[in-house]
């Protein structure tokens, strides 16, 4: 595909004679972007090089073979364990901030649904990725804050710097911190989640400021964006963060934010039926074990039949909850 056969593609789009694959496509390197925000606003040269940037991933997914170009039209941003993509400034969540610096480089990381990945920045801070997850940071932080967009979950160990705060922008939050480890959990239509290892950080809801919580190590912040409700708690920490060593641990969490983190854990779709959201919480916790083995386990906390489709799906038919 040549630029003018991806100007025609974006047209077409534009005149709704597109189709459900080359939506898809284009709408997931929106949400990469970040550019469907309220209030963005484009700038004459911003256009041109967010063009050239979804050309590029057109252009990767479609020049393959017939047989696999379907699957990469849907999913470019799951054909690799981990990949780096270098594009120019003036994505939305920079943009929105008032901080965004002309012609600053930025970095893309993302895993797929077999992938973990550690990443150092550029002031020596580390950050580990859980599956399908997606971290956007500048190459070279400036000298007024550290700021990277989180699409997913990941742990933070952050380096103190005291006249620069490390920002993390994912879903509504915002986290603040100077020097600290921290977890968040930020996967996309699920309760929202930011737990402290050490140090103390700020949690606040993006373009509230005054609607903020405080935590200090073995505390949670929970977030519900279709209430816009921000609450803090204790947590345990360790308990949180034991995907870093391949456990899955549950601390009271409601069955069906059970189901949704085995789906993504195990890349595998799960339809949960005849069941209230909050009617069952789980306490239980795994270790590199099989999806099956898992499922055998909630059925003695839970009362419900499973069965796998011919597409490998799997339908779970709850009944009851046994620990109530």
């Amino acid at each position: 595909m040549n630029k003018e056969a991806f100007k025609e593609l974006l047209q077409r789009q534009k005149e709704g004679r597109t189709s459900d694959k080359e939506d898809k496509l284009i709408e997931e390197v929106w949400n990469l972007l970040g550019e469907r925000q309220p209030g963005f606003r484009w700038d004459e040269g911003m256009e041109e090089r967010v063009k050239r940037s979804i050309h590029r991933k057109i252009t990767a997914s479609i020049q393959v073979p017939a047989r696999q170009k379907a699957v990469l039209v849907r999913q470019w941003l799951k054909i690799a364990a981990v990949f780096v993509v270098l594009v120019t400034a003036g994505w939305g969540f920079w943009t929105l901030s008032g901080d965004a610096t002309p012609q600053q480089a930025l970095i893309v990381k993302s895993t797929d649904a077999n992938q973990r990945a550690r990443i150092t920045l550029p002031d020596g801070s580390v950050v580990q990725l859980n599956v399908n997850t997606t971290l956007i940071y500048p190459e070279n932080f400036d000298d007024g804050q550290r700021l990277v967009k989180l699409d997913g979950e990941a742990f933070f160990e952050v380096t103190r710097d005291s006249l620069r705060p490390f920002l993390v922008r994912s879903g509504g939050l915002q986290t603040k911190v100077l020097g600290t480890s921290f977890n968040v959990n930020a996967y996309r239509g699920e309760r929202e989640m930011v737990t402290v290892k050490s140090g103390k950080v700020q949690v606040a809801v993006k373009g509230s400021p005054g609607q903020a919580v405080h935590l200090v190590p073995d505390e949670a912040a929970f977030y519900q964006e279709t209430t816009a409700s921000l609450k803090k708690g204790p947590f345990d920490a360790d308990q949180v963060i034991g995907w870093k060593s391949g456990r899955l641990d549950f601390d009271m969490v409601p069955f069906e934010e059970v189901v949704q983190t085995l789906e993504r854990y195990y890349h595998t779709e799960v339809t949960l039926k005849n069941y209230q959201k909050g009617s069952c919480m789980i306490k239980a916790s795994y270790e590199n074990n099989g999806l099956n083995f898992i499922l055998s386990g909630l059925q003695l906390l839970v009362d419900f039949e499973y069965q796998r489709n011919e597409d490998n799906s799997i339908t779970i038919e709850y009944q009851s909850c046994r620990n109530s």
